[in-house]
């Protein structure tokens, strides 16, 4: 077979199936040097050295080159799920040159990479393990969209997934971006209300009511009031009972309302007792100058509708 003749294209799936890679060889060489006095260069820096001499001796019209190491783009043809075209030649070779002014320089086989989105790297076996083969532009493009066909499904199935993957986080980011918002808002709304709440009378104070407290979980708290405040202040208490106040307290914005999830109750008998900022604790008889109240709170109507 003529140096000519069909290049060897040698597509593999990795085995994670994350990425196609072809492998471009070039060169029937023996290599004479050996490990030591092979050049050592930084990925990076040899990408770059192998665009440079390249466009230094055949122009600018070339693949795009990936400008990084070998492991770099194989990393990311898997985390993209792209192809990657591996180019390895060598300078000694007489086939090279014409390979490179001939078929790399190819406008067919330019846009074809660059239309399905190939990673195109290119190695001198300076730097590489040497490899044999050449190929025109036309027969390697036969080459390659048979194997672009072939693999192509398997990609867009991954690809697909990922992006299923990345919707599917970004919703619930989404969510809960949306339930910390409404989170915080609550406790803006708590602490506005704390900031409100005056300050508890002494136990020697006149006019004062005491009342005992029963929360849902069982816990007691008893704390005095003025009979001059309003039922809304027993309210703000219950309600923010357990947060700690602010060293730099705000100003409620104007015509600020607070809602609550829960009733005063107290048993005996059974009264239950709204809240009315209107209403001034010493006119409740049922709860001047003590009195036990239970805390009930009030199911939602999305909790009735899921009965």
């Amino acid at each position: 077979m003529g140096p000519m003749d069909i290049i060897y294209a040698c597509v593999s799936i990795v085995k994670s199936i994350l990425g196609a890679v072809f492998y471009i060889l070039v060169s029937p060489l023996t290599i004479t040097q050996n490990a030591s006095t092979r050049v050592q260069q930084n990925p990076r820096v040899a990408a770059e050295k192998f665009k440079r001499e390249f466009e230094e001796k055949y122009g600018q019209r070339h693949p795009d080159f990936f400008a990084g190491g070998y492991l770099q783009a194989l990393d990311q043809a898997k985390r993209n799920h792209q192809f990657l075209v591996v180019i390895l030649q060598s300078d000694e070779h007489y086939n090279t040159d014409k390979f490179n002014s001939e078929t790399l320089t190819s406008p067919q086989l330019i846009d074809f990479f660059r239309e399905n989105d190939f990673i195109v790297w290119g190695g001198n076996v300076r730097e590489s393990e040497a490899y044999q083969g050449l190929s025109t532009a036309e027969n390697l493009l036969v080459n390659l969209t048979r194997s672009l066909q072939r693999h192509t499904p398997l990609l867009a199935r991954l690809r697909s997934e990922r992006e299923a993957h990345e919707a599917t986080r970004a919703l619930r980011e989404a969510q809960d971006n949306a339930y910390y918002a409404s989170l915080r808002a609550d406790q803006e709304k708590d602490r506005r209300a704390l900031e409100s709440l005056p300050e508890e009378p002494g136990d020697r104070d006149k006019g004062v009511t005491r009342l005992s407290f029963k929360f849902p979980d069982g816990k007691r708290v008893v704390r005095r009031f003025r009979d001059s405040e309003s039922l809304e202040t027993i309210y703000t208490f219950v309600d923010t009972y357990g947060l700690q106040r602010f060293s730099s307290p705000s100003k409620p914005p104007d015509n600020y309302t607070h809602g609550y999830k829960f009733v005063l109750v107290s048993p005996y008998p059974r009264t239950v007792h709204p809240m009315d900022k209107t209403k001034i604790i010493g006119d409740e008889k049922v709860l001047c100058p003590s009195c036990n109240l239970i805390v009930e709170e009030i199911e939602s109507d999305d909790e009735d509708g899921d009965d």
